[in-house]
């Protein structure tokens, strides 16, 4: 194609096609908006590389610069920017030139569909759109458009023109469905070694989590906004990035660099998107935008594709009939009452209706100034309803992927005795009921119920558990379950418990728990003899799995064997120390 097609939206259907590229070399004057920043620090950079003279205008950009480019000797004018810098210096810089864009300039909005995607945390992505319609030459453009409802297509005649490859362009891609990311991510990491990893997820403390979980800073870079890198500074990491560069071995993306950016490197990593519902929503991806996107970053390929995602039954979304009938229902009351305002005689009854309109649900969807309704601001809630729909079971998530034709999709599962959900009930202040309340129910689950798991890594959790709340979990060995909930998990009341049973006198079974009893924390040397008998009461008594050595080695560390004296005698033993709770005395 010599040119873009004007009053189009055109769905390339494949990422790095080279449809933005024959813009930026086609010979006429461009105006494209781009995203993100990195889209167009990378675009110029790699045109400048093969003797192109384009312009990048984004926060860093001086109008002055733009005016200095546009009176250049420079042929075919392009510039590249962000819809934010649009108004205050393209247009600026427009004026000073006394340059008519509208007939002289073609106008692309290039990955078209993050308007729609972007919008309700970002309005200001739609503010070149006044103008992007006065435009006698302009376009929509993306691999994965999403068609905008605002009435404007429709009256200036725009066409939808579908690029239908003559090969066949789907790629293997897996669909992890898992009730833990970060143990999936750890397994992950253990079956598929290789040199470099590149996960992308929209969450910086997400990712901030999963690095600390792995132990893997050393190893790590993350590449996002500049607010995060502030953020993961003042969390003491230092490896995060605003642009992109080297790749270390694990390699962290956030969102504005799901799409339009170019990684270029030689290697082909193996590419995660991880999903986690718990940890934060706004990490769903949608399959058919996103999920592309991402696989089309790596200009030299990819290894392989795994997106690691959770799936909420309880997620709260509304169908795209509801989500309408809902928004036409608050826009006949909103705009009734617009009426009022704009007749309204004086201005104390003027503001008392705009206090009114601007308290109203309806508000968020329409323009500040004109009142006119933002269709991108619709279409986003519409959208986001409906990714929602997709992880709200892993069926509608399988079903949305194998929709889309770029993938070859596969499916495999991972599931634990402890979920992301549990993980997320911890999550509450050390001195709140609820914690103590989700510690305690994790570990009767944990040592009472039967597991359909594909992984059963029952002790690690067990272990994490005992050593990250250690009072708790030996409220819950001395005390069990019940007893605790009848106190409500109120931790003065459970601790007056465990100084009652304390004074109760019990048979001691054998002397290794008599000596614990005595000297808790102390090291104890025990015969070997005596280990089996320890380990198997131990077993009956907290219903624990495993082999002997394996539960002893989960509540104390245990030494090599070696022989001591005891009463005169030498014999083979083992050192017991640093208990992880105190033993009862039954």
């Amino acid at each position: 194609m010599a040119f873009l097609p004007s009053n189009s939206i055109t769905n390339k259907a494949v990422t790095a096609c080279g449809a933005t590229h024959a813009e930026i070399i086609a010979e006429r004057h461009s105006l494209l908006a781009l995203a993100n920043v990195p889209v167009i620090i990378g675009k110029v950079a790699k045109a400048a590389a093969n003797g192109l003279i384009i312009l990048g205008v984004y926060e860093k950009t001086s109008i002055k610069q733009i005016v200095e480019y546009l009176k250049s000797d420079v042929k075919y004018k392009k510039l590249l920017c962000t819809p934010e810098s649009y108004l205050p210096k393209i247009k600026r810089a427009f004026e000073i030139c006394n340059i008519n864009p509208f007939e002289e300039f073609y106008f692309l909005y290039d990955e078209s569909e993050k308007i729609i995607q972007d919008v309700s945390y970002r309005k200001s992505i739609v503010e070149p759109l006044d103008d992007f319609f006065k435009y006698k030459h302009k376009g929509f453009i993306s691999a994965t458009p999403i068609i905008p409802s605002d009435p404007r297509f429709e009256k200036y005649n725009f066409i939808h023109y579908i690029i239908k490859p003559t090969y066949n362009y789907s790629q293997p891609f897996n669909l992890h469905i898992s009730n833990n990311i970060a143990l999936s991510v750890k397994d992950y990491l253990i079956n598929n070694k290789v040199e470099h990893y590149s996960f992308f997820m929209n969450s910086t403390d997400g990712i901030y989590f999963l690095i600390k979980y792995l132990d893997i800073a050393n190893e790590s870079q993350v590449f996002c906004a500049k607010k995060s890198v502030t953020k993961l500074n003042k969390l003491g990491f230092d490896n995060a990035k605003t642009e992109l560069g080297p790749l270390k071995k694990y390699n962290f993306y956030t969102s504005r660099f799901f799409s339009a950016v170019d990684i270029e490197v030689d290697v082909k990593p193996n590419v995660i998107i991880l999903s986690d519902l718990f940890f934060a929503e706004h990490t769903m991806i949608d399959p058919a935008t996103e999920a592309v996107q991402i696989m089309g970053r790596f200009r030299n390929g990819i290894n392989k594709i795994t997106h690691i995602s959770n799936v909420n039954a309880r997620i709260k979304f509304r169908t795209r009939e509801d989500v309408r009938n809902n928004l036409e229902g608050q826009s006949e009351c909103f705009y009734n009452l617009y009426t009022l305002y704009i007749s309204a005689q004086g201005e104390i009854h003027k503001g008392s209706y705009l206090q009114g309109l601007k308290a109203m649900s309806y508000y968020k969807y329409v323009d500040s100034v004109n009142f006119e309704q933002n269709y991108f601001l619709i279409d986003n809630t519409l959208d986001e309803e409906m990714v929602k729909s997709y992880y709200s079971s892993q069926t509608k998530l399988e079903e949305a992927y194998r929709t889309v034709k770029n993938f070859k999709i596969t499916v495999s599962f991972g599931q634990y005795p402890l979920s992301d959900e549990d993980r997320f009930k911890r999550t509450y202040p050390k001195d709140n009921p609820e914690l103590f309340k989700a510690v305690v129910e994790q570990m009767e689950h944990l040592h009472h119920n039967e597991f359909p798991y594909q992984i059963d890594n029952r002790n690690t959790e067990i272990a994490n558990l005992i050593d990250t709340y250690p009072d708790f979990c030996n409220a819950f060995f001395k005390l069990g379950a019940s007893a605790i909930a009848k106190v409500d998990y109120k931790l003065k009341k459970v601790k007056a418990l465990l100084k009652k049973q304390n004074h109760v006198k019990k048979a001691v079974p054998f002397p290794a728990i008599d000596a614990f009893n005595k000297s808790f924390r102390m090291d104890v040397d025990v015969p070997i003899s005596k280990l089996g008998e320890l380990g198997s009461a131990l077993k009956r008594k907290y219903n624990l799995p495993g082999k002997v050595l394996t539960i002893l080695n989960l509540m104390f560390e245990v030494s090599e064997r070696k022989k001591v004296t005891i009463d005169g005698e030498r014999v083979w033993t083992r050192r017991l120390s640093s208990p992880k709770f105190l033993l009862s005395e039954e």
